[in-house]
């Protein structure tokens, strides 16, 4: 079920590279600018204010 998750995770993934989504800063996986990382809950829209 691991394999399962992980890969639908990396389709996601993909799919947010397509649509020039950014990378998350703390995971470095493909998020959504000024949101929360769907992977590791990071909020990206924090690091721009430094």
């Amino acid at each position: 079920m691991d394999d399962y998750i992980d890969n639908l995770k990396q389709e996601i993934s993909d799919l947010l590279e397509i649509c020039d989504a950014r990378r998350c800063n703390a995971c470095n996986r493909y998020s959504l600018d000024g949101y929360c990382c769907f992977w590791c809950g990071h909020d990206n829209s924090q690091d721009e204010e430094d």
